[in-house]
């Protein structure tokens, strides 16, 4: 396992989300939340499309696993517009501190109730911190 290309991949995709707020106001000045949110799909598809097409990755799912499918297709998306409104409408700083508290509870919830996972006494004191 090659941690020096997993510490340089966290580390750039946190200065990517770090820029992202602070793009998203800027461009608040010149064009609203939903222009924003399209651009960057549109800007993501032709990223990721050609990737896709190249490595011939199906994205084909089973019938039982289909609602799943598209709510993780669809929450994408959503995710984007919410974190936009969110930072064009408070402070840069509390929209991401609400982003990781909220992502790091709710799968605290649901790890706990889909997965049957415990919650012990470190999970507890890193949700009161």
């Amino acid at each position: 396992m090659d941690t020096q290309k997993g510490f340089l991949s966290l580390l750039s995709s946190g200065f990517i989300l770090a820029l992202f707020g602070l793009f998203a106001r800027l461009l608040s000045q010149y064009t609203g939340n939903f222009s924003q949110v399209g651009v960057r799909m549109i800007i993501a598809t032709i990223i990721v499309l050609p990737f896709i097409i190249m490595k011939k990755i199906s994205l084909r799912t089973q019938y039982d696993n289909l609602l799943l499918f598209v709510v993780f297709i669809l929450s994408f998306p959503i995710y984007i517009i919410f974190f936009t409104i969110s930072v064009n409408t408070t402070k840069v700083a509390n929209a991401f501190f609400y982003l990781f508290i909220s992502s790091m509870l709710t799968a605290y919830i649901v790890g706990f109730i889909l997965f049957k996972e415990k919650i012990d006494l470190q999970k507890v004191i890193v949700a009161i911190l």
